[in-house]
């Protein structure tokens, strides 16, 4: 079974900061499935684009 850790690198739309997203590679069901954790990105539009997180609520 294949498992590991990964970064997968992204920007921001709005601003193009990079931002990087942490990822774990694990094996399900005979397949290769990737976890990606988008908290990076959420962080990022509170604190550099606050009048956008304003309206997704």
């Amino acid at each position: 079974m294949a498992a590991g850790q990964l970064t997968v690198c992204v920007r921001c739309p709005a601003c193009g900061e990079p931002i990087e997203l942490g990822a774990t590679l694990r094996a399900e069901l005979k397949r290769n499935v990737i976890g990606i954790d988008t908290e990076p990105i959420h962080a990022h539009i509170r604190q550099a684009h606050p009048e956008q997180d304003q309206d997704r609520q």
